[in-house]
This record gives structure tokens, C-alpha cells and sequence, in this order.
């Protein structure tokens, strides 16, 4: 598909179709995810592609479990309506036959070697908040890469940052060990719906701004 139509098909899917995703797609959509710019290259990331069907459960068991302890309990039906939609928003990942963890690798750069051990120097914790932090940063250009690749192969996919109210939990069920750290959740399958739910953009005049001076 041409570049253009393939970001402009591109759209969140939350509702998937049972098909199993073959393990060379999602090895194809981590090659393309791979592609994605980082600071010097450093390419801080790893996936991890969970196709078990037991272990999406779990990985659902566990931010349904985290969010009862953090949601204000439904005083009435508003209250109740609004948490159970921030409850599935959380979880509906669990409906997908495949989710792609992403994983934050922390790499050294030039820039963290050549500071490194300076004299009254900032600390790493302060140059990566100055930086606004360079390697979330390229995890999110990787995914961004990884969604556009699944709607080019005409997979639905979205990408989820709400589960992490359980990180410690769902690092906990994926092996996942410091200094990695989850970054976010991307499910994957074929959409149940032959048109993926599209938002209202903002218009271009009112995010583009342009400067002579």
C-alpha cells in the first residue's frame, strides 16, 4: 500500500476476530518496529510478542485486579458506567489473539558516555528529563512504526498504555527484569469490524503554524 493510504487507514482497533497471528507477521511487524530512529542508534528496545491465550489472561487478571484497588467505587450509575468503560479500555487487549509487549531497553549513548563521571556534573535521572527523554522518545516511534506496518498487512492494532497500572505485575508475568522496564502493550489481530472506528482530527490550521522570522 502506498505510504500515504497506509497512514491514513491506520486507526486504534479494540475488537478482534479469534484468527490465530502467525508467527512470521508478528516477526515481520518487529522487524519493521526495529526500523524506527533512536538517539545514536541505540536502538533501546525489545518485544515481546504473547500469543498464549492463558497468559494475555493473566496479564488481563492482573490490571483488573490493580484498577478494583484504584477506581473510585460506583457511588451510582454514572459513576459505575464511566468504570466499567475505564475497566475495558484497560483489559480489552485480552480479546486480541496476539499482544506485543514492548519493552524500554535502557542503551548508553556517545552523549551518556561523554558526560559520564564529569565533575559536579548533572546526574543521568536530570540530562534524560532535560533530554525529555530521548529513548521513550524512540519507543514510541518504534511503535508508531509497528502500528503503521500492522495496517499495511490489514491487521487491527492499538496501542495501550493503561495496563501499566499493573507494571510491576505484568513485568512480574513477562520476565521482564531491571532495568528493562514495560513501556506499553500493542494488540494485534484481525479486526472484527470491516471499518476500524475513526476519531475526528483537528484540523490542519489549527496544529500547523509557521514562522519567517
Amino acid at each position: 500500500m502506498e505510504f500515504r493510504k497506509v497512514v491514513e487507514a491506520r486507526a486504534s482497533c479494540r475488537r478482534f476476530r479469534p484468527d490465530a497471528v502467525p508467527v512470521e507477521d508478528l516477526r515481520g511487524l518487529v522487524r519493521i518496529a526495529g526500523l524506527a530512529p533512536s538517539p545514536g542508534n541505540s536502538q533501546p528496545w525489545r518485544f515481546v510478542a504473547v500469543v498464549g491465550a492463558e497468559t494475555i489472561a493473566r496479564m488481563g487478571t492482573v490490571v483488573r485486579h490493580r484498577l478494583a484497588g484504584i477506581l473510585p467505587e460506583p457511588a451510582d450509575e454514572q459513576i459505575a458506567r464511566a468504570r466499567s468503560r475505564v475497566e475495558w479500555l484497560a483489559t480489552f487487549f485480552t480479546e486480541a489473539p496476539a499482544v506485543i509487549a514492548v519493552v524500554h531497553r535502557p542503551r548508553r549513548t556517545a552523549f551518556d558516555e561523554l558526560l559520564e563521571g564529569t565533575p559536579g556534573g548533572p546526574t543521568h535521572a536530570h540530562l534524560e528529563a532535560c533530554r525529555a527523554h530521548p529513548g521513550l522518545q524512540a519507543i514510541g516511534a518504534a511503535i508508531q512504526n509497528l502500528l503503521l506496518a500492522a495496517a499495511d498487512m490489514r491487521y487491527g492494532a492499538c496501542w495501550l498504555t493503561a495496563p501499566l497500572v499493573a507494571r510491576s505485575d505484568l513485568e512480574n508475568i513477562l520476565e521482564v527484569r531491571e532495568p528493562e522496564r514495560l513501556a506499553a502493550l500493542v494488540a494485534v489481530g484481525r479486526p472484527a469490524a470491516l471499518h476500524v472506528e475513526e476519531r475526528d482530527r483537528r484540523p490542519l490550521d489549527e496544529i500547523f503554524e509557521l514562522r519567517y522570522q
